[in-house]
């Protein structure tokens, strides 16, 4: 299961005499497996221990490799999600460090998706006199759908903002392209995520 091939292979990545881009570019993905896990976990107080081991390989991942996108956005969301998990105020509070996260990790590089995601999660979750906008939120989604039509997360995403904002059309139309996409990346996260959340919206929408 996740928690022991996570655990095996922190053991493993004890080996110094490997690559250090090797071992950030591990830590990264351990760091995304602990977000994985931590949504999956149940209660809070089980979450957000599972996150900060997700924040703590994501600062190992930029230790070894300071120019890992992966490595600077993994480790930030984890601790989005700890601050998710302790309440919206932490969220407000933290937004900054947040955004400064995820920014430094589009600098590295353009195309990492899951950054403008979350960039805009944090602008649609914030009220507009915390500095959040829907627009600006609306327009991180479509920019990674413009440099990748088929990345099923932002899809996903873009539902559910659709829905929020009641346009129950294009919430319905972004959830049935989750559905529908052939050529599905990444292809684990449509199997077992994305396809399920797009389920919901639309059966929340019913």
């Amino acid at each position: 299961n996740l928690k022991k091939a996570v655990e095996l292979y922190e053991v493993a990545l004890k080996d110094e005499s490997v690559d250090k881009k090797i071992r950030a570019a591990a830590y990264a993905d351990i760091s995304r497996a602990y977000l994985r896990w931590g949504d999956l976990e149940k209660g809070n107080d089980a979450k957000i221990a599972i996150y900060e081991k997700g924040q703590a390989a994501g600062k190992k991942a930029e230790a070894l490799d300071p120019k890992s996108a992966a490595a600077v956005f993994w480790g930030t969301a984890n601790l989005a999600c700890v601050f998710r998990t302790r309440g919206v105020m932490n969220s407000l509070v933290r937004s900054g460090d947040l955004k400064k996260g995820m920014n430094r990790a589009l600098e590295l590089d353009p195309n990492f998706h899951w950054a403008r995601n979350t960039l805009g999660e944090i602008d649609h979750s914030l009220p507009g006199v915390a500095g959040g906008s829907d627009d600006r939120a609306e327009k991180f989604y479509l920019d990674v759908m413009k440099r990748d039509p088929h990345f099923t997360p932002t899809m996903v995403l873009l539902a559910r903002f659709y829905k929020d904002k009641g346009d129950d059309d294009k919430a319905k139309e972004w959830a049935q392209k989750v559905l529908d996409e052939k050529n599905a990346h990444p292809y684990n996260d449509w199997v077992k995520f994305d396809k399920r959340d797009a389920k919901a919206v639309l059966n929340e929408l019913k």
